[in-house]
């Protein structure tokens, strides 16, 4: 039976349900265990329903842990929902209330946004992530200071300013030979003008 779709698919395990004795609030206690089928490993679920509920229900229940986990930690990334520095519980509430509106309202956005301007085929719709950022993009570029082309003008050296003279190598003594065209280029004899120092010849 499948705890519903995950990060690699459907979540398949096994399931079953014992009956626990009744306690003092009204209702059908049952613990709920799961094994996985390739580990073996065993995961146990205290259920509390106020009427007897199929099996299958207490599964998608269950399943439903992963997508608080994952909401979990949508809030941290676009709402800073784990970035609070208090100690005490009011001002934690009142954090924690803020970024879960903030989350909330991104959500929103998102739906109608799916909802009133449908996605072509070949696009990709609009996340959260990207509805955050289009919010605060404004504001960051608002902060940002405009350079003018004057502002970048003394950034770059003068044109008519030579640069530094850099003397040329001094010749080689040595002739250089390339066999593979049947090339010989050898510096030209003292006192010549230099034009005939190249010849052909075979290497």
């Amino acid at each position: 039976m499948s705890a519903g779709g995950g990060a690699k698919g459907p979540r398949h395990y096994d399931w079953a349900a014992i009956d626990l004795l009744p306690e003092a609030v009204a209702g059908v206690y049952r613990l709920l265990i799961r094994r996985n089928r390739t580990t073996g490993e065993l995961a146990c679920y205290r259920c509390l329903s106020p009427h007897p509920v199929p099996i299958g229900t207490l599964v998608r229940v269950a399943g439903m842990r992963w997508r608080i986990e994952e909401t979990f930690q949508a809030g941290k990334g676009l709402a800073g929902l784990d970035e609070h520095q208090v100690r005490r519980y009011t001002p934690w509430l009142r954090w924690v209330t803020l970024a879960m509106l903030a989350h909330a309202f991104l959500a929103v956005v998102r739906a109608r946004e799916h909802r009133d301007h449908p996605v072509p085929d070949g696009l990709i719709a609009l996340a959260c992530n990207e509805i955050q950022r289009l919010f605060a993009t404004p504001n960051n570029a608002a902060r940002q200071p405009t350079r003018t082309p004057s502002a970048l003008a003394p950034m770059a050296p003068p044109a008519s300013s030579p640069g530094p003279h850099m003397p040329l190598p001094p010749p080689h003594n040595h002739t250089m030979k390339i066999h593979n065209h049947g090339w010989s280029i050898s510096r030209p004899p003292p006192g010549s003008s230099g034009l005939g120092g190249s010849h052909r010849g075979r290497a």
